[in-house]
C-alpha cells in the first residue's frame, strides 16, 4: 500500500501536485500507513477472537436458550446504550487525525523557515506556537482516550449486571440444576470476557482504520 501510494504521488499530475503540500504526503506515507499497518493487525486479531466467542453463544444455547437469550438481549441492550460513548471517541480520533495532519504541516513550514526565524529572531515565538499545536492534539487523545474507557467501565459494570441477572433468573424463576448453572456462568463469563476484548480490539480497529481515508483521499 505505500509503494502504491508513492508511485500515485509521483506519477499524480502537476498542477495538482504544485497545489498540494509535500507535508500532507508525508504525513500520509509515514505515520496514516503505519495506523493502517496497526488496524490491519488488530483485525486479524478480532477475527479469532469473534470466532471463539461465538462457539462459546453456541454451546451456552444449546445447554440453555431461554436463558443464553436472556444474557444475549441484555448484553446487546448494554451495548446500543454505550453506543453514544463509542462514538464520541470515534470522532474525537478523527478530529485529533486531522490536527496532527495540521502539525505535520506547520512543522514542516517552520522547519523551512528556521533561518529567517532566527535573523528576525523569533525562536521563542515559534516555539510557543508549535506548543499550542502540540497541547491541542495531546488533549484530543486524552479526551478520546478518556471516552473509550469510560466505555470500557460501564461494559464491564453492565456484564456483571448480566450475570446477575441470569443468576437470579435461572435460581428463582427457571430452577436450573446447580452443575448446569455452574457450567452456564462459567461459559458466561468467558465470553464476557472475550466480548470485553473484541470490544477493545474493535475500538483500536475503527480507531487506526480512519487512516485509511485519509490515505485514500491522498492517492
Amino acid at each position: 500500500l505505500r509503494q502504491r501510494l508513492y508511485r500515485a504521488i509521483v506519477n499524480t499530475d502537476w498542477l495538482f501536485f504544485s497545489r498540494s503540500r509535500s507535508s500532507d504526503f508525508t504525513h500520509a506515507l509515514t505515520t496514516e500507513l503505519d495506523r493502517v499497518g496497526r488496524a490491519t493487525r488488530t483485525l486479524l486479531r478480532l477475527i479469532p477472537e469473534v470466532g471463539v466467542a461465538a462457539v462459546y453463544i453456541v454451546v451456552a444455547v444449546f445447554m440453555s436458550p431461554t436463558v443464553s437469550a436472556l444474557a444475549c438481549v441484555s448484553a446487546a441492550g448494554l451495548i446500543l446504550l454505550l453506543r453514544g460513548k463509542m462514538q464520541a471517541t470515534r470522532a474525537g480520533m478523527k478530529e485529533a487525525t486531522k490536527a496532527t495532519k495540521g502539525l505535520h504541516a506547520a512543522v514542516n513550514e517552520q522547519l523551512s523557515g528556521t533561518k529567517t526565524i532566527k535573523s528576525y529572531g523569533a525562536e521563542e515565538r515559534n516555539v510557543a506556537i508549535f506548543s499550542r499545536f502540540t497541547e491541542r492534539i495531546a488533549q484530543m487523545y486524552i479526551d478520546s482516550a478518556r471516552h473509550g474507557a469510560a466505555a470500557q467501565r460501564w461494559l464491564n459494570i453492565g456484564m456483571v449486571l448480566v450475570l446477575s441477572l441470569v443468576v437470579y433468573v435461572s435460581i428463582g424463576i427457571l430452577a436450573t440444576p446447580a452443575s448446569q448453572l455452574l457450567l452456564l456462568l462459567y461459559l458466561f463469563a468467558m465470553i464476557t470476557r472475550l466480548l470485553s476484548r473484541v470490544q477493545a480490539h474493535h475500538h483500536d480497529f475503527v480507531i487506526d482504520s480512519q487512516a485509511l481515508s485519509t490515505v485514500t483521499e491522498v492517492e
